[in-house]
């Protein structure tokens, strides 16, 4: 009981801070045309919230045949060991790297900027506050998610897959849509 208060609490407290976040930010008009010419490194965030390990694979292989020469690096909020991350940094947040609310600290904030990603993508199936808000901190210019309201101020790419897509079918169509 306590951890689903504990839970139900801190994703409030992120979806404020993320509401806080997206105002401070100033968007920025791309020109969707370039934006994919000039990668050199993306992240994909894996908080752990929905994706599954054939989902993570199947979206970093589509950007690894799509941008062959960047660097990928993985976010993510629990161990993950996927048989074909090798060659991919892991830049593990661990319990130590959130605070009271359950938002990432100075520190955790600190390094996913320095990641300098150029394509933020968010693996949640579905809105997380968290994922979206480790996105927008990254400060990369392409941030990538699937269409949720929550989302709308966020990702400047939304995904819609069709209603009756789940699982892995979701995924499939955002690794058609990257490449």
């Amino acid at each position: 009981m306590f951890d689903r208060v504990k839970a139900s609490f801190r994703r409030r407290a992120v979806s404020a801070a993320l509401g806080l976040a997206v105002r401070r930010t100033r968007g920025e008009l791309i020109d969707m045309r370039e934006c994919w010419r000039d990668i050199r490194r993306y992240m994909l965030c894996w908080t752990g919230c929905g994706a599954d390990r054939d989902a993570v694979e199947l979206v970093l292989d589509r950007l690894r045949r799509r941008f062959p020469t960047a660097d990928a690096v993985v976010v993510a909020t629990r161990v993950i060991d996927p048989p074909r991350l090798e060659g991919v940094a892991v830049e593990l947040l661990t319990e130590r790297d959130f605070n009271l609310f359950g938002l990432p600290g100075r520190e955790a904030r600190r390094r996913v900027r320095e990641l300098h990603a150029d394509v933020a993508v968010d693996l949640s199936p579905r809105f997380d506050p968290l994922s979206a808000y480790l996105c927008l901190i990254s400060g990369a210019p392409v941030k990538v998610g699937f269409a949720s309201a929550g989302g709308d101020s966020v990702f400047n790419l939304q995904i819609v897959p069709e209603p009756e897509r789940t699982g892995l079918e979701r995924y499939r169509v955002l690794a058609r849509y990257i490449g």
